[in-house]
């Protein structure tokens, strides 16, 4: 994902919370200041960035990815700030990997 321009990602999940069958993941993503028409290319290609290729992403993939500035249109709220809230306003922990290598 750095070859695309991704300089961190977060990851949520119930495997982070103590449900006894963890069975999602969800996640979103910085870009790197300097990211490039050819890296967001790349990225479309691996996580379509249309809500109408959501369902091909998540089958590919499990999983649920964003931009982590983008608006969760639920709650209002940037992707990272809405994952980092549960259902009851209350805080809650993301894992955060940052990328090393760019291409």
């Amino acid at each position: 994902m750095a070859y695309c321009g991704v300089v961190r990602v977060y990851l949520y999940s119930s495997f982070m919370t103590d449900k006894d069958l963890p069975n999602d993941i969800d996640g979103c993503y910085d870009l790197a200041e300097d990211v490039t028409a050819e890296d967001l290319g790349r990225l479309a290609s691996i996580f379509p960035p249309s809500p109408s290729n959501r369902a091909e992403a998540k089958r590919r993939f499990g999983l649920d990815f964003f931009p982590a500035a983008a608006t969760e249109l639920g709650s209002g709220q940037p992707f990272l700030r809405f994952y980092q809230t549960d259902c009851e306003g209350q805080e809650q922990g993301v894992l955060s990997v940052e990328m090393r290598a760019r291409r």
